[in-house]
């Protein structure tokens, strides 16, 4: 594919996304109308036709809605991307040259026709191919930025079959000409070459409607995520009132527990939250107070989480955590507990 660089302005990018969130929309709901249009052909009249319409309507809103704000949330990475990519493709075009080659026939200096890159996106890096031309002579050498040679189709009249032909390129705003005049018949051809067009009125009649529904703005795009958060937040509030709720049905209804007790306890409690390896030491007495020490490890320690947590286990019962013990290291979290 051939192109040209040039330095692009933001809108340009926001437009080119637009279309492709319009292009992938429409795309959903042609897949939807498919697959509706094939389950009333094979209806066996088992559910109405209003029933299955009414079904096929649920399951296209759903796919249009997740996959506009799944679009929308991707737009920033992509434009950003793309700028990337074209800015790298600016520079590496700017920047490479070739030497000017001399004409093989007549040894005059070649003068450059055309600079033009040539975009891989595969794996392959991206070329430049240089067109030279020899005034004197008419004769054209192409060549690639690496130096390896172009082989160059003669150029001859499509009318009359002659050699004899004079070639130029305009350049537009919207497109580029290549224009070919023959100096025996005066036979003009021209080929146009448009650039990227977006979508417009007047080539897409339905498409600033189609624009208004599929595209979401900062202000849609920020109350999602309000959304989202929101329900986030729901969710983690939901599982931490169920939790406590069976702790507190499992819980033995005693204040006082003893030390084989709280073990127990709280290996329970440390399980739910995803700790493994639990171990605790030999009890220790000083000045009328007990201790126990323990260890324990999990994929995500965290000191001021494990706090909370291990302080709701022993919320009822007459052991406290000593905080200043807590420490980690190596993924192993160490603390001692005290009996009150």
């Amino acid at each position: 594919m051939s192109h040209t660089p040039q330095l692009k302005e933001r809108w340009y990018y926001e437009n080119r996304y637009d279309g492709l969130v319009v292009t992938q929309c429409r795309m959903t709901e042609d897949i939807c109308s498919s697959s509706l249009k094939k389950a009333l052909e094979e209806n066996n009249w088992s559910r109405s036709i209003n029933e299955i319409k009414h079904g096929f309507h649920v399951i296209k809103e759903l796919e249009l809605y997740f996959r506009k704000w799944d679009l929308a949330e991707k737009r920033d990475k992509r434009i950003a991307e793309w700028m990337e990519k074209d800015m790298e493709l600016d520079s590496f075009y700017e920047k490479t040259n070739v030497n000017t080659p001399y004409c093989i026939y007549c040894n005059n200096k070649m003068e450059i026709f055309l600079k033009d890159l040539d975009i891989w996106y595969g794996k392959e890096k991206s070329r430049i191919l240089f067109i030279f031309t020899c005034n004197p002579c008419k004769y054209k050498r192409g060549m690639w930025d690496n130096g390896e040679e172009y082989k160059i189709e003669k150029n001859v009249c499509e009318v009359c079959k002659s050699e004899d032909v004079k070639t130029s390129l305009e350049r537009w705003e919207e497109y580029d000409i290549f224009r070919t005049t023959c100096n025996s018949c005066s036979h003009i051809k021209e080929e146009k070459w448009e650039h990227y067009k977006s979508h417009s009125k007047e080539s897409d009649p339905n498409y600033e409607k189609d624009r208004e529904r599929f595209c979401i703005g900062v202000e849609g795009l920020y109350e999602f995520r309000q959304w989202c958060k929101n329900m986030e937040t729901m969710k983690e509030r939901f599982s931490i009132e169920t939790w406590k709720e069976e702790v507190a049905n499992e819980t033995p209804e005693k204040k006082s527990f003893d030390t084989p007790d709280i073990k127990e306890m709280i290996s329970k409690g440390l399980r739910k939250f995803k700790y493994n390896d639990i171990s605790f030491w030999v009890p220790v007495i000083k000045k009328k107070h007990v201790f126990i020490e323990l260890t324990l490890s999990g994929k995500k320690l965290d000191e001021k989480e494990f706090i909370k947590q291990i302080e709701w286990i022993l919320g009822n019962t007459n052991w406290r955590l000593d905080e200043k013990s807590v420490q980690i290291q190596l993924w192993v979290l160490q603390c001692r507990i005290e009996w009150e």
